[in-house]
């Protein structure tokens, strides 16, 4: 069986999760993608519909979100500043701090949002603080709706966001589509 591998050993699979070798398919720990319980189920889901014949739609990995459950919670939802360059990118980054009015005795989090210099388009968005996880899971539907850096107003598709997210999310927008300070 004629399968690619990476550097690190991991096998190289097109968006369908098929190997080069017709009819194999690899998903999970096996392939380049995030480790994590529900993305491998994606992925095997995709790869069994493929192979029923079944029509697919890629994995798109920036789309998922990574929760790390610790105290301040970790979120991040797209490409890193790092992994944005890799992939050729002009960047602006942009980072803020934000409370959240639920936990006022909680310390302030910080918020990055990482931006195509060129496009306006939001490349990825990285919490960290109290309610990590649902203030990205708050800004990935809003993504979902206008994913370009100067959309983000209170009455645009941000409206549907949490106040403390809105604001900081809004400032960064503006300054990483026009290259000022937030």
């Amino acid at each position: 069986v004629a399968v690619v591998h990476d550097r690190q050993g991991r096998l190289q699979v097109d968006g369908a999760m098929q190997t080069p070798q017709p009819g194999v398919y690899a998903i999970g720990d096996l392939v380049p993608s995030p480790r994590r319980p529900h993305v491998a189920r994606y992925e095997g889901m995709v790869a069994a519909d493929h192979a029923a014949a079944k029509p697919v739609a890629p994995v798109r990995y920036q789309r998922i979100p990574l929760i790390t459950p610790t105290r301040p919670e970790i979120a991040a939802l797209g490409l890193s500043e790092p992994a944005a360059r890799q992939a050729g990118y002009r960047i602006r980054c942009r980072v803020a701090r934000f409370a959240d009015p639920e936990r006022p005795t909680e310390r302030w989090g910080r918020l990055m949002v990482v931006g195509d210099a060129d496009s306006g388009s939001v490349l990825g968005l990285h919490l960290v603080g109290s309610h990590a996880a649902d203030l990205l899971t708050d800004a990935s539907a809003a993504l979902g709706f206008a994913a370009d850096l100067r959309a983000w107003s209170p009455t645009g598709s941000g409206g549907i966001l949490r106040p403390e997210l809105r604001r900081a999310l809004r400032d960064l927008g503006r300054a990483a589509a026009t290259g000022g300070s937030p």
